[in-house]
Order: C-alpha cells, then structure tokens, then sequence
C-alpha cells in the first residue's frame, strides 16, 4: 500500500483495500485478501485487531516487563471453544504480542508471545468457526480477569449440578 508501512489490509470491495492499523486505503489489483487477519473478516464481521485509539492504546512489547504479570492490564481478549488469548503488550507491525493463553487446561495455561496474524488464521470444529475477539471486553489488572474467570467457572459448574444432579441421593 501506498504510504502504508503495514500491509495489514481488507479488501473493501469496489476494487480498493484499507489497512487495518493505519485506515489508508488505496486500489487494489487482484481483489484478493493478503493475510488471515482479512481472509476470515466476512465470517467475523469485524477486524481481528480493534482500530484506532483502542489499539494505540496496548502498550509496545516488552514496555510493562517490569509490571508484576498480576499487575499487568489486559487490553484484549481473543477466544475459540475453551481456548483464551489475554493480550498485554503488542507490535502493531509485526502483529508479536504478548499475554497469557489458556488453551482449556488450567495447570497448562502461561505467559508468552503469539503471533496474532497466524491467531487470526485459525478455524476450529465442524463449523470451521475462527478465533473471535471478545467485543465487549474491556481493559483490566490480569487479576481481575482471573477472578471473573474463576466466577465464571463456578457458575458454569453449580448450573451443571443444578442440572444434572450432584450425584448423590
């Protein structure tokens, strides 16, 4: 793209795409996507990464280092079935961040880097559903998040025993 240095881009139809970092927009000349981040846009709806003042906002990678993991904020919540990416730091032109992923299993879950353009690449189940962000998310210490998570999980348990009984008679 003209003046655009991150090639991050949907195809708008009409002949043009718009990078979704920046916002410019220029021709395009073969109408395809270039990057999973726009491949899966019309199964989702929305761009992978928010735009604007919401993604200036994430701080650079390695910028919190310092920031006890408990203390950190989470800018960004990414899921598919039980699998959760909690985003914390992010390179806007590589698409590197870095967060805490629990991939369904609790004791295995950690801190560490993702590369959020193969994320977005990824579909899952019978329905080939993709990797979703959380739209209503909003930014938190990670502690809080673990505590709304561990809230969410108890609930989600006492309604299976409500429904299914706990078992004993």
């Amino acid at each position: 793209m003209r003046d655009c240095k991150h090639g991050r881009v949907i195809h708008e139809g009409g002949g043009r795409t718009r990078c979704l970092l920046c916002g410019s927009t220029q021709a395009t000349k073969n109408g395809r996507w270039r990057s999973p981040l726009d491949r899966l846009y019309p199964l989702r709806g929305y761009t992978f990464l928010p735009e604007g003042e919401e993604l200036e906002r994430i701080p650079a990678l390695y910028e919190t280092e310092r920031i006890a993991f408990e203390d950190k904020t989470i800018h960004l919540h990414y899921f598919i079935g039980a699998c959760d990416w909690y985003i914390a730091e992010l390179n806007p032109d590589t698409l590197l961040a870095f967060g805490f992923a629990n991939l369904g299993d609790d004791q295995s879950a950690e801190w560490g880097y993702v590369d959020l353009d193969e994320l977005a690449g990824i579909q899952a189940g019978p329905l080939r559903q993709p990797v979703e962000r959380d739209l209503h998310f909003t930014p938190r210490f990670f502690s809080v998040v673990m505590e709304q998570r561990q809230a969410d999980e108890a609930l989600t348990e006492e309604r299976r025993v409500e429904r299914e009984g706990d078992g004993r008679e």
